[in-house]
């Protein structure tokens, strides 16, 4: 399950997010990995689902080792390492089925409209052109 969580989130949001969903693994930029850490290690916080962040960006021996102090439950890996990992051990597709439910976020409501009138232009001109054809 895919659970955005916004990067505007304030460390008690983000604590919300992983609790509520029961997050195993949060992938993030190198700007958020730092907030995850700290919501991880705070025991008043208290997020025991929690085990993986995937930073996108690559990050150092000391930047690890300090994480690791920080929140010794938690792995940090870079998505390089976790696409390698995939290529290296390959598992089968689950194709998706139309009961199967998705997420989508739409941040700005002028996308959305952008998007929905969009999608009714080529709906209707899709329409149109196979009403003429026949």
């Amino acid at each position: 399950m895919s659970v955005p969580i916004h990067t505007n989130y304030t460390e008690g949001q983000v604590q919300t997010v992983i609790e509520n969903a029961d997050l195993v693994c949060v992938v993030c930029s190198a700007a958020q990995t730092e907030k995850f850490l700290r919501v991880a290690a705070d025991p008043s916080k208290g997020c025991p689902s929690l085990k993986y962040i995937v930073q996108m960006e690559p990050f150092t021996a000391e930047e690890a080792e300090r994480w690791k102090q920080v929140a010794p439950h938690i792995t940090v890996k870079n998505l390089q390492e976790v696409e390698r990992y995939g290529a290296e051990h390959p598992v089968e597709t689950v194709l998706t089925q139309p009961e199967d439910i998705f997420c989508i976020e739409v941040f700005s409501l002028s996308l959305l409209s952008l998007s929905l009138s969009l999608s009714l232009s080529l709906s209707l001109s899709l329409s149109l052109s196979l009403s003429l054809s026949s």
